[in-house]
């Protein structure tokens, strides 16, 4: 399958093993958000093995390990803009980090039902 916006390669788990298990309808959920918002979406985490550092520090798989997950590096007036995009789709949850430096600066989707209205911040 392919993505206008979007090659699966950029889901690789980044903690230097390249796994990659994110499921297509992850990727599809990315590029309808690219899509609606008309603007770059940086992926800065995807997939997640088990042994990523963010990983192992949880007591059962998030998300990011079971291939439902995205982060966008993103902020300001366009953080607001995706953040409204990924609610307005109701498939599950949004984290929000908008602090420190620009470049670590997020915002967490995913396509987990799980995890349907959970809303949180870093």
């Amino acid at each position: 399958m392919t993505w206008k916006n979007f090659t699966r390669e950029e889901f690789a788990c980044s903690c230097g093993c390249g796994t990659n298990e994110i499921l297509d309808k992850t990727i599809d959920f990315a590029q309808s958000l690219r899509t609606e918002l008309g603007f770059p979406l940086a992926v800065t985490s995807g997939y997640r093995c088990k042994d990523h550092p963010s990983e192992k520090k949880k007591s059962k798989p998030g998300s990011h390990n079971r291939g439902m997950a995205v982060d966008f590096g993103v902020s300001g007036g366009k953080a607001k803009l995706l953040a409204r995009a990924i609610l307005s789709r109701n498939l599950g949850g949004v984290g929000i980090n908008q602090k420190g430096p620009q470049h670590a600066r997020f915002i967490h989707g995913d396509i987990d039902a799980n995890r349907l209205d959970r809303f949180w911040t870093y």
